[in-house]
C-alpha cells in the first residue's frame, strides 16, 4: 500500500495512496517532524512500531528526517514479512475445503443466508446474529461483484472453537453455485490479516473450480473430485505446469516436507493438494508486490499474470485488502 503525503501549514496536499504522512513545520517553514499514517480496521492491524488513533482509525509513527522515516518503514516491512512467513507455516495441514458434504454437516451451522444480486444477503434459517453482516461485508468487499453474483448463492456461519477450520466453500448441488461458510468462533479469534487471507483463499477456489472452468468427463486435463479441468483452464494449466502425478500422490499421503520445499510452496497448506496450492499461491499473488520469479513458489504467483481476468481480479481485491495487508508498498 502506498502512503499519502499531506503537507500542513503550507496548504499543499499530495495523494499517492490511501495512507500518508503529515509534515509538521516550524514557523520559518523548516521541516520538523513527519507522521506516517495508515488507515486500518482496528488496533490489531498496527505494527509494533506504530501507535493507534482510535478516532481516525489509523496507525501512525513519527520520524524527524527522511533517514529515520525510511528506517522505521523498513522495520514495519520486516515485521509484515515475518507475519507472512508465520502465516505460511501455521496453516492447518488438513484440507478442509474439499470435505464430503456429510462431514460439513457436523460443523454446527448456526445461520444460513441467501445471497442475491447486488451481493445482498437475506436470513434463511438458524439463529441470526448482527455480527454475521459484518463478516459478509468483509467477503463482499474482497470478492469482485461479478464473481459473487455469478457463483455464490449461500452464506453460512458455523460456530466451533475446537475446529481450526476458518472457512470453506462448496458446490454440493453441482449447479454451479457455491456456498461460502465461515467459522465465526475462529474468525473472531483471528487477526484482520488472517481473516483477509482466508477469504481470498476461499474465493480462489470458486475462481478456479467453478463449473465454467470445467470440461466434460474425460476432458484430458486435471481430474479431481471437483471435476475435469482441461489444459486451457486455470486449474488444468496450473497442474500441468507445477504438479506431476508423483507429486499429487505424495501430497495425498502427506509426504511433501514443506520445511525442505519452501522455495516450491508458499505455505505448508499449499503442499496438501493442487487445489490448496493454487489457492494459497493466488492469495500471496494478491498481497505481494514483488515481481521476482526466481523460485518455483514465485513462478507460481507469476503464473497468474498469463490470465487477464486474474490480473483484473487481483487489482480489485488489492483495493479492498490494501488497508489490512498492503503496507509494504511505499
Amino acid at each position: 500500500m502506498k502512503r499519502r503525503i499531506i503537507t500542513t501549514l503550507v496548504i499543499v496536499f499530495f495523494v499517492i495512496g490511501c495512507t500518508g504522512a503529515y509534515f509538521l513545520l516550524t514557523s520559518d517553514g523548516e521541516k520538523k517532524v513527519s507522521v506516517y499514517e495508515t488507515e486500518v480496521n482496528s488496533k490489531d492491524d498496527c505494527s509494533s512500531y506504530e501507535e493507534y488513533d482510535s478516532a481516525r482509525k489509523v496507525c501512525y509513527f513519527e520520524c524527524e528526517d527522511e533517514i529515520e522515516c525510511e528506517k522505521i518503514s523498513a522495520l514495519i516491512d520486516k515485521e509484515f514479512k515475518a507475519y507472512m512467513d508465520e502465516y505460511a507455516e501455521n496453516q492447518p495441514s488438513d484440507s478442509s475445503d474439499d470435505q464430503p458434504a456429510d462431514d460439513r454437516e457436523d460443523k454446527n451451522v448456526r445461520a444460513e443466508y441467501s445471497v442475491s444480486t447486488g451481493e445482498k444477503i437475506s436470513f434463511a434459517g438458524g439463529q441470526e446474529d448482527e455480527k454475521d453482516q459484518d463478516i459478509w461485508n468483509q467477503i463482499k468487499n474482497i470478492s469482485p461483484n461479478d464473481l459473487t453474483n455469478t457463483y455464490i448463492d449461500t452464506f453460512q456461519v458455523f460456530d466451533n472453537t475446537k475446529d481450526d477450520t476458518l472457512a470453506y466453500v462448496s458446490d454440493d448441488n453441482g449447479d454451479g453455485k457455491f456456498e461460502i461458510a465461515i467459522n465465526s468462533a475462529q474468525h473472531a479469534m483471528s487477526s484482520s490479516k488472517e481473516q483477509t487471507l482466508t477469504i481470498v483463499h476461499e474465493l480462489t477456489h470458486i475462481i478456479t473450480l467453478n463449473i465454467d472452468q470445467q470440461g466434460d468427463e474425460g476432458c484430458g486435463g486435471y481430474v479431481s473430485e471437483d471435476g475435469c479441468f482441461p489444459s486451457t483452464s486455470i486449474m488444468g494449466s496450473y497442474v500441468s505446469r507445477f504438479w506431476s502425478a508423483d507429486l499429487i500422490a505424495q501430497s495425498k499421503s502427506g509426504d511433501i516436507d514443506y520445511e525442505r520445499n519452501k522455495k516450491t510452496y508458499v505455505s505448508e497448506y499449499a503442499t496438501t493438494s493442487p487445489e490448496e496450492d493454487i489457492a494459497e499461491s493466488f492469495a500471496f499473488y494478491v498481497v505481494n508486490s514483488s515481481s521476482s520469479s526466481q523460485s518455483i513458489a514465485e513462478q507460481k504467483q507469476a503464473f497468474f499474470n498469463d490470465f487477464d481476468d486474474l490480473v483484473s481480479i487481483k487489482k480489485q481485491m488489492r483495493q479492498a485488502v490494501g488497508r489490512v495487508l498492503l503496507r509494504k508498498d511505499k
